[in-house]
Order: structure tokens, then sequence, then C-alpha cells
């Protein structure tokens, strides 16, 4: 057995015998929070009483209204058919994005149908024994062993975009009836255009996230498997790129939108349609920027 191996074992038995110990650190944690809460409560109560009037209590506002939910006509699937060129730590951070995205879904104002595709190796064990077969009383989600191009409905043609930085066509919108795919790989750049040859070998569609078009970035456009997922939520939500970009991208790749970074203008629609766009994004016929 190598040294890289027997460090991993000696690190993983470290995290299980901490297990405990983190249970009860949060559970801790917990108690905490509700005593914190309990004497903010029992201060207000005073302190109304003493100026005379009801006291106040602020309810934790949820960011998004559960009864407002709408399900659009668009799939979103993550292909995770690259495990052989990850790493373990790279392969269990996919497993991590890949719940992430989940859990971005099941409260975006406007959930997608999601689906896992190639959905087996390493990654399902890792679902089944460390995350226990959660997965599986998850709604909404579809995990499945099949190639991304088998799960496209027989009667729907070429219905399928391939999301990808190397793509030489942008993404102007979300067309309703479409699956869009996401490449479930961490690698850092060392297989650079990998998704889009595998695009080109099943003859899809590809494209790229305008990212480009709307904002100034330190380095280059690429984004974790959740963050273009959580991307294509917001716009769902809010009608435009430019803000879902903002809201998403991490503050540490130094993310501008371009008008506030040069003082140059983002070619926008005029208010009126922005605001009837954002209303039903999928009420007018999608643009040809994708590739035919």
């Amino acid at each position: 057995m190598s040294k890289n191996q027997l460090r991993k074992l000696k690190r993983q038995k470290l995290w299980e015998e901490k297990k405990a110990d983190r249970k009860d650190k949060r559970k801790e944690k917990r108690h905490n929070q509700q005593d914190r809460r309990r004497q903010e409560k029992e201060a207000e109560i005073a302190q109304a009483a003493a100026e005379g009037r009801e006291p106040v209590f602020h309810k934790k506002e949820r960011s998004r209204d559960p009864k407002n939910k709408t399900q659009v006509p668009v799939s979103i699937i993550i292909d995770c058919q690259y495990e052989d060129y990850m790493f373990e730590k790279e392969q269990i951070s996919l497993s991590s994005q890949v719940t992430r995205s989940y859990s971005d879904n099941r409260t975006a104002q406007h959930p997608v149908h999601l689906c896992v595709s190639s959905f087996g190796g390493k990654l399902k064990q890792r679902f089944d024994t460390t995350l226990v077969g959660q997965y599986q009383k998850w709604k909404g989600i579809t995990f499945a062993e099949d190639d991304f191009p088998e799960l496209e409905a027989d009667d729907v043609d070429k219905s399928i975009v391939y999301l990808t930085a190397d793509s030489p066509y942008v993404l102007d919108r979300l067309e309703p009836n479409t699956n869009y795919v996401i490449g479930g790989i961490i690698d850092r750049n060392r297989h650079k255009g990998l998704c889009y040859k595998v695009a080109r070998e099943r003859n899809v569609r590809t494209a790229k996230l305008p990212i480009g078009e709307y904002m100034v970035l330190q380095d280059r456009h690429v984004l974790a498997t959740n963050h273009v997922v959580e991307i294509m939520l917001r716009w769902l939500e809010l009608g435009d790129w430019g803000e879902a970009f903002m809201k998403v991208i991490p503050q540490r790749k130094g993310g501008k939108l371009k008008d506030d970074a040069d003082g140059s203008e983002v070619a926008h629609e005029d208010e009126e349609q922005q605001m009837e766009e954002a209303a039903s994004p999928f009420e007018d016929t999608a643009k040809e920027s994708v590739e035919p």
C-alpha cells in the first residue's frame, strides 16, 4: 500500500472517530441558537412593556414563496460520464455539487425537470453509502444510468443543447421543451474541450452561457456544475442574465457587470419588454443563437 493510500486511510479513520464529536457540536450549536432567540424574545417583551407598546417579533424571511412556484417545461441534465477523468477528491466534490443543484431547484421559484445521467460507478456508490441512499426519496429529480441522448423523448427533434464554455455559440435564452446538458466534471482545466468533443460526437447542439456579453471576470468562464444550474434557475426567475450572474458567481472571481466595470452599456430591450420577458420568459420564440 502506498504512502498516499495510508494517509487517506488515516484521515478516513480520524473522520469516523470524530463523527460523534461533530454531532455533539451541532447539537450544542442548535441549543445555543434556541437560547439566543429566547433571550431576544424576552428582551423585546420587556422593552415593549417599558415603552407601552406591543412586542414585535421578526420572523426569518424566506427567500422564495413556495406558494408561487411554477414548474417550467425545461430540463437540466447533469452528465456524469466523466468519472475516469477526475481524482477521488474531485469525484466527492461532484457529488456535493449534484446535491446542491437538487436543493437549489427544489427551492427555486420556477423549478425545472432535473436529471442526472450516466449515474453509476463511484458517484452512485457514494450516494448509496456515505449519503445513505437519501437521494432515492428526492422528488423532482431523476437518476438514470443511461447516457444523456437516451433520455430525450422520442417525439422531440433536436431538443438537446450541451452547455460548454468551448462552444462558439452563445445562449440567448432558455427554450421551452429543451434539455440543457451540463458536464458533471471537475478537472481544473486538465481536459479542456472534453465536453464539447462529447457533444459533437453525439451530434447535439452546443452553446455557452453569455457571461462574456454581460460580465468582466478575472479568469476563464468555467463555473461549478451547481453554479450553472443556479444561474439558469435565476434567469427563469429574473429574466435577466446580468442579474442572474451577479447573484450566483462568487465574489472571489471579481465579477462585474460590463456597464459597471468600464462604463459601456450592455445591450438591453426597452424597459417594458424586459418586464414582460421577466414575467414569462417562454412567451417568445428563442433566438437562433445555439449551434444548429
